[in-house]
């Protein structure tokens, strides 16, 4: 009786191994043969509105791909998830980048069994640091009130925007491109201006003044 209830046991035994030996693989080779995302790029919109980053990657098949990961941080040793999307190789990061300051990323596959690959290529994105400018007021030789703003920048910006308060009124007004990174917008009275401000667009990101 015990021989028999000792290979009914080995028996059993026998078939577990087998069951989990042959399920498995197949977790395994599911998981490490779904490939990882190629020649992930990180470039600048083109959208004049305000800064975002676009990010543009290779995948050969999306046939079995549920949708892919985005990781993203300031610290390179310290990425995490940001955003999850659809069978796409394209994502618009609508958060866009400061000044100075650079941006990483990465990009992982999901299948539609939940499987992630390994991590695509590490991508950057550098806005550059463009805070630096200054203004002055030319005054006019004619009329004593009247003159004009300036902004003189080292660089060429694609538009600066000029906020100020008139009459207790918020005003926003496009200044002059008068070439060589200056600007310029004249007023018939400059003592009647406050708040005086400044934004400017540069390689696709918004700049402001302090």
């Amino acid at each position: 009786m015990f021989t028999s209830l000792f290979k009914k046991k080995m028996i059993l035994l026998f078939a577990v191994m087998m069951i989990v030996a042959s399920i498995s693989p197949s977790f395994a080779n599911e998981s490490s043969e779904l490939e990882a995302p190629t020649n992930l790029y990180a470039s600048v919109s083109t959208d004049l509105e305000y800064s975002k980053v676009v990010l543009n990657w290779d995948y050969s098949d999306l046939s079995n791909i549920d949708h892919f990961k985005v990781y993203s941080s300031v610290d390179p040793n310290a990425i995490k998830l940001h955003a999850a999307y659809p069978t796409t190789t394209e994502f618009i990061d609508p958060q866009g980048v400061y000044a100075n300051t650079t941006r990483y990323y990465y990009v992982t596959a999901v299948d539609v069994n939940g499987n992630e690959s390994e991590p695509s290529n590490i991508a950057t994105f550098n806005a550059g640091d463009y805070t630096n400018i200054g203004y002055y007021i030319g005054w006019s030789k004619v009329d004593p009130n009247a003159g004009a703003y300036w902004v003189t920048q080292g660089f060429q910006a694609d538009y600066v925007i000029m906020h100020y308060t008139k009459d207790g009124v918020q005003q926003n007004v496009k200044m002059s491109d008068i070439g060589g990174g200056s600007w310029m917008l004249p007023f018939s009275d400059i003592r009647e201006l406050s708040d005086i401000s400044f934004t400017w667009h540069y390689l696709g990101f918004q700049y402001d003044s302090e």
